[in-house]
C-alpha cells in the first residue's frame, strides 16, 4: 500500500490531504483529482494558455499512470501551479510505518497541524487515513 502527502494552496486557503492506494497509479490519479478540484474552485474565469498547458500535463500524468509507466521518483516532488493555485506531492511512502514517520516530519514545522497524530499500528490503515484527512480539514479551517 502506498501513501502520499498532497499539499494544496491558493491565495485564500491551504489544505493537506493524505492519499492512499494499492499502486502508484492510484496516487497519481488522486494527485490529479486534487489539482483539478482546486483549479475548479479557485481559478479565474478566463482560462489562459498556461492553464491549458498545465491541465494537459495533468491529463498526461493520468494517461501515464493508466499505462503503469510511472515510478515513485517520477511522482515525488511533483507540483502543478496555475496562477495562485499550487498542488504539490510532498512525499510518497511505501507502507504505513514509513508514511507515519514522513507525516510526523511534514507537520513538525506546521503549528496548525502539530496536534494531529497517527496511531503507530492501526487495525485499518485506510480508515486511519480517512480519519486523518478529516482532522486535516478541520485544522485548516
Amino acid at each position: 500500500m502506498y501513501f502520499a502527502i498532497i499539499d494544496a494552496s491558493s491565495e485564500t486557503s491551504r489544505l493537506t490531504t493524505v492519499a492512499h492506494g494499492e499502486t502508484l497509479c492510484d496516487i497519481a490519479e488522486w494527485f490529479a483529482d486534487e489539482f483539478r478540484d482546486n483549479y475548479e474552485m479557485y481559478r479565474d474565469d478566463d482560462e489562459t494558455e498556461n492553464d491549458k498547458k498545465v491541465l494537459m500535463q495533468c491529463d498526461e500524468l493520468c494517461e501515464l499512470a493508466r499505462q503503469d509507466a510511472l515510478t515513485k521518483s517520477d511522482l515525488e516532488g511533483l507540483s502543478f501551479c496555475i496562477s495562485d493555485i499550487s498542488v504539490e506531492l510532498y512525499g510518497i511512502y511505501d507502507g504505513f510505518e514509513d508514511f507515519r514517520i514522513g507525516f510526523d516530519g511534514f507537520i513538525s514545522n506546521k503549528p496548525k497541524l502539530k496536534k494531529i497524530s497517527l496511531p503507530s499500528q492501526p487495525e485499518d490503515e485506510i480508515k486511519a487515513c480517512d480519519e486523518l484527512n478529516g482532522a486535516l480539514v478541520r485544522a485548516c479551517l
